[in-house]
């Protein structure tokens, strides 16, 4: 299966991100979280430094909301203060240690104009 590809809307350094709900299935079947581990980075560069880190290890930024439904929620976080056009991947590491990119794409930031 190959990852999906999903280009976030553009985001404000410094505000807190909104959350929304991703639906994880296989052929229309819930994908089974139990034990699951759902990480993603955005980085400014594919090769380059992360500017931020989420992860459901420890509830930093990805709640898993549904282990047998697939669902978890990305958001409530703060969006780092570092401008520009940065790339994102999103994979979900089961108990096997089996590796899975599910979504990949654009993370833009902008900078803020109110402070």
């Amino acid at each position: 299966m190959m990852p999906g590809c999903y280009d976030w809307p553009a985001q404000y350094s410094g505000d807190t991100a909104w959350p929304f709900t991703l639906v994880f299935n296989k052929y229309g079947e819930p994908t089974d979280l139990s034990g699951a581990v759902i990480k993603m980075q955005v980085r400014n560069s594919r090769t380059g430094a992360v500017v931020l880190e989420l992860t459901s290890a420890v509830s930093a930024g990805i709640d898993i909301t549904s282990v047998t439904k697939g669902e978890a929620t990305i958001g409530n976080y703060e969006v780092p203060d570092v401008p520009g056009v940065h790339v994102y991947d999103l994979q979900i590491i089961f108990p096997d240690n089996v590796v899975r990119t599910y979504l990949h794409g654009h993370y833009p930031i902008h900078k803020q104009v109110t402070t």
